[in-house]
This record gives structure tokens, sequence and C-alpha cells, in this order.
């Protein structure tokens, strides 16, 4: 059980735990462990255990239906009103301002070198939801020519000390003419062929696969 001067040792004791609470902030709707577990991708038995640990400590509470049991937030217990959900809040806010940020770094850098950018967007493990302490944050840019690719490489550079400063994420930009990555693609580059199938879109009025397909 917490204790009165650190529970949030046991609120977020584990990462399963951590995941629902998350889930459970974002909405108010009751939800069963089973769909709980779905929606973050853990395993029912996972959810279930977290779940039993979450009651006990009365940060989510339970209804019972005579179809299944469904549970939601507690959004009366003090540490849920006062930590958890701006925590979660907090969250949300760094990983939308990460993204906005990439997109002005981008928009800035191709300004500076008058280029134009077809598409942008990030790929591999961290857009997998796959990454580790390790991991770099892949950038992948699409200029319509390659000198303008050649010419983005220093100021995406220059910009990318900053923003790992800021977000604690190492940009290992991949910046590409349009016509270079469709040979790559055609070619069935893994590189590329990765990137068609996890990337998520930063810049641009299509999907990348479509781009690439054009």
């Amino acid at each position: 059980m917490p204790t009165l001067t650190t529970p949030l040792d046991d609120a977020l004791a584990s990462t399963s735990a951590v995941r629902l609470l998350r889930l459970f902030t974002s909405t108010s709707e009751p939800i069963s462990g089973r769909e709980a577990g779905r929606r973050i991708r853990m395993a029912k038995r996972t959810a279930d255990l977290a779940l039993r640990e979450l009651l006990a400590r009365g940060l989510v509470v339970r209804e019972d239906t005579r179809a299944e049991a469904l549970y939601r937030i507690n959004r009366e217990h003090t540490l849920v009103a006062t930590a958890l959900i701006p925590l979660f809040a907090a969250e949300q806010q760094w990983t939308d301002a990460l993204f906005q940020t990439l997109r002005n770094l981008i928009s800035d850098a191709a300004a500076e070198v008058n280029a134009e950018v077809m598409w942008a967007g990030i790929y591999g493990s961290v857009a997998r939801s796959e990454e580790d302490a390790k991991s770099d944050l892949d950038l992948a840019v699409v200029t319509r020519t390659a000198s303008e690719a050649q010419a983005l490489h220093r100021p995406i550079s220059d910009r990318a000390f900053d923003f790992t400063v800021r977000f604690g994420q190492r940009l290992s930009p991949f910046i590409q003419p349009l016509a270079q990555l469709k040979r790559l693609s055609a070619a069935n580059d893994p590189l590329v062929k990765g990137l068609e199938r996890d990337a998520r879109r930063l810049v641009g009025n299509a999907d990348i696969a479509d781009l690439l397909r054009g």
C-alpha cells in the first residue's frame, strides 16, 4: 500500500500500471479489463494483475454489470486529481510540443537554404513505439531535387543539438530526393520499406507510400 510521503512510488510502480492509468485518465467511459488491455496492447492477465493493484490503492473503481466488470479512474481520489491527471496531461503536451518543434525545425531549415520539402516524418523504432534508451529519433525528409536534399543536411544538423537538449531525443536525419527514394523503393530497400510501413507524417499532404507510388 502507498506510504503517506511517497504515494507515487506505488501508483507508478510498474509500466503496466502507468499505461493503464494513462488510458483511464484520458477517458470518462468505463472500460472492461479486456478492452483496456486491447487498447494498450497488453495481455489480459497482465492487465488484470495491474488493475487489481490499482483497485487496492483506490486509484480506479470497479463497476459490475451483468456482462462484465468495468473500470474507470477514481477522479475523487486526491492523488488522481492533483497529480496523475496533470501528469498525463503534461506528457501529452510534451509529445505535441515535440512534433510541432520538429515541424518548425524542418520549415526553418528549408527556408534557410530555399529548399522545398515534399514530405517529412518519423520512422523506425520510435514510430513503432519499440524504442529503448539508446534509440535515435529517425527523421525522414523528402525533397524535390538532389541539390535541395544535400543543402538541407547542414541546417537540420545545426538545429539537432538544441532539439536533443529540449526533448532528450537524438535526431538521425535521412534526407533524400523523391526520385532516389522511388528507386530505392522499387529495389525493395529494407530501410525505405520500413519507412513506408512505419512512418508517422509531420509534413506533406499524403502518406509516404502514396507519394512513392505517385
